[in-house]
């Protein structure tokens, strides 16, 4: 049985084995072939389905997403003044593997 998916503007907003009333502004109920389909997944042209591309980010946006958050930072300076820095070194492991990772250009 083909799975249905729910189609707003042209991206998957919903997978069911079976239909439900929806409001037309939710968007419209199609047939798919592709047991494997997901949420957010693309339905194009031809009514095929694909998984979404990651858009290509920059070095910074890469590091941003990878480096510790800020109150990580201090919790494990204010650990560290207290005489445990076990935190704090896997933080700059961590901010140095992320440089490395993502090297400026």
């Amino acid at each position: 049985m083909a799975k249905k998916i729910l189609v707003k503007n042209n991206v998957v907003v919903d997978v069911s084995d079976t239909t439900f009333p929806v409001h037309p502004d939710t968007g419209t109920w199609q047939d798919c072939s592709n047991d494997n389909v997901k949420k957010d997944w693309v339905v194009n042209s031809d009514n095929s389905v694909s998984a979404p591309t990651d858009p290509t980010l920059t070095y910074k946006e890469n590091r941003l997403r990878e480096y510790p958050q800020v109150g990580d930072v201090i919790d494990a300076l204010f650990k560290k003044e207290a005489g445990d820095s076990s935190e704090w070194n896997a933080l700059v492991t961590s901010r140095a593997n992320t440089k490395t990772k993502y090297p400026k250009s």
